[in-house]
């Protein structure tokens, strides 16, 4: 009777703790993703046109009333038009674990430090090695193994290519 009441008790206690891990996963909302020009001056300057983008410029609000105060790690995915996951070992790409769609390569990993209860602004950078094509790029952010936000955001084809 008492090993079953602890077995019992256990199992509840995991199931909360297991609750509380997903309810302090962040929310990611108000993504915006702006392709640059960096101009020699240093100055930069929006395009769409592929052939002239530099960067990708990714910019989105964090928020948990619950999780606690301290350092964060987001995982952002940008794949290119072809399907291809952009990988720079300057953005310390690699692979994770997520909690639906198992193993994915990831292209940076973002690190946050976030402070309970508040709306906290977050904006990187990413640059593609290989340059940037004509079409859609969809990126992804993880936290905690979930995803917590998407974009997409698409490059035309410049009039000489």
């Amino acid at each position: 009777m008492l090993s079953q009441n602890l077995d019992m008790r256990t199992a509840e206690n995991d199931e909360l703790a297991n609750t509380v891990d997903v309810a302090s996963t962040l929310a990611a909302s108000g993504m915006s993703v702006t392709p640059l020009k960096e101009r020699k001056n240093g100055k930069e300057k929006e395009t769409s046109f592929a052939r002239r983008v530099d960067k990708l410029q990714i910019a989105f609000n964090i928020e948990n009333r619950i999780t606690t105060s301290g350092p964060a790690d987001l995982y952002v995915i940008v794949t290119d038009p072809k399907g291809a996951i952009v990988q720079n070992s300057e953005l310390g790409s690699g692979a994770m674990t997520t909690r639906q769609d198992g193993d994915r390569n990831f292209t940076a990993k973002i690190p946050v430090e976030y402070e309970t209860g508040t709306r906290k602004g977050v904006s990187f950078p990413i640059k593609n090695l290989e340059g940037f094509k004509p079409g859609d790029y969809k990126i992804e952010v993880y936290h905690n193994g979930f995803k917590i936000g998407e974009g997409i955001r698409s490059l035309r084809k410049g009039i000489f290519g």
